[in-house]
């Protein structure tokens, strides 16, 4: 009955890009539309329910099941099967095309879906969470875009824990996060750079939204003093431009929040999106991707990339810790 995130814009940019993702337990297509708009269906033939699609992304005008070779449209309807004319007259095609997510809703680029067609509008169910999220979606013009693949790992808890600890647990950053903050921040640095963290707000929503943040000071930098030059250079020349846009309050938000259930994101020196996905109750699977400013020069995003796989990747220093 939740609004669940499906993917980014930029991982599916053209006609026919796909996606394949899950709903709780269930799997799912994402597939851009001729028109431009993004449709999401159930990945499940449905004449034996075998997964029409086992490629994580691609693009293709088609969707044919491997068991019995019904044949989809990338717009999900019924287009073929072997031996049609023993089905002619039995078999309204127009009904038994992939099952569609009924509500799809887009948010800064960010696709949402829900199996409830009950559900309220995205807008009203985002609440003011959306006001957190543009802290970190829309500093710059254009929006931010996903770079590179979709990290994935397993993880033996539940996948509450990790949404909680998104949603409302900054105050173990102090104590969890001192010795890579040690090892990471420059020789020259004449401050404590986790000082700022100690002092910090706390939103949570009625939804079971929740954010956390601290405010970054721009002459004795937190998270940014980790960061390399050129990313601080990059920062330095769009504050003026990201404090007009989301006011300087949120332009300085060093963060991490949760939209519920399970879509989850740090934005601060390491810019990371997570879906925590349930396998069990007593295993998840992690989809990590960093997301940059769309328009920002290729060095400065090949350094976020990087220091963020170093930080929060697989087996990042902070990862490791949390």
């Amino acid at each position: 009955r939740c609004w669940l995130f499906l993917a980014h814009d930029s991982q599916i940019p053209n006609e026919q890009d796909y996606l394949t993702t899950y709903m709780g337990r269930d799997p799912i297509i994402v597939v851009r539309q001729n028109d431009g708009s993004a449709k999401a269906f159930l990945n499940a033939c449905r004449h034996r329910a075998m997964r029409v699609c086992k490629e994580d992304f691609g693009n293709s005008r088609i969707f044919r099941c491997q068991y019995h070779g019904w044949t989809y449209g990338a717009d999900g309807r019924l287009i073929g099967m072997p031996f049609r004319e023993q089905y002619d007259d039995v078999l309204d095609k127009a009904r038994w095309g992939l099952i569609p997510v009924p509500k799809i809703d887009n948010y800064r680029g960010l696709i949402f879906g829900t199996f409830d067609e009950d559900a309220p509008p995205l807008t009203e169910y985002l609440g003011d969470i959306a006001w957190y999220l543009d802290a970190s979606l829309d500093r710059m013009p254009n929006g931010v875009e996903f770079l590179g693949g979709t990290v994935k790992w397993r993880i033996g808890a539940n996948w509450k824990f990790a949404a909680e600890q998104f949603a409302s647990d900054m105050y173990h950053t102090y104590t969890t996060h001192k010795s890579p903050y040690s090892i990471l921040s420059r020789d020259e640095l004449d401050h404590d750079p986790l000082a700022d963290t100690v002092d910090g707000q706390q939103y949570s929503s009625p939804w079971g939204h929740g954010f956390g943040w601290w405010l970054g000071d721009d002459d004795h930098p937190s998270d940014a003093a980790l960061l390399p030059p050129v990313v601080l250079e990059y920062f330095e020349s769009t504050r003026s431009v990201a404090t007009e846009r989301i006011g300087d309050e949120r332009r300085r938000m060093e963060s991490h929040g949760t939209v519920f259930p399970n879509l989850s994101w740090l934005y601060s020196a390491m810019p990371t999106i997570r879906v925590w996905h349930p396998k069990s109750p007593n295993e998840m699977e992690v989809w990590a991707n960093v997301f940059v400013d769309k328009d920002a020069p290729q060095e400065v995003k090949k350094a976020l990339r990087r220091f963020t796989a170093l930080t929060f990747g697989t087996s990042g220093l902070y990862e490791q810790d949390d």
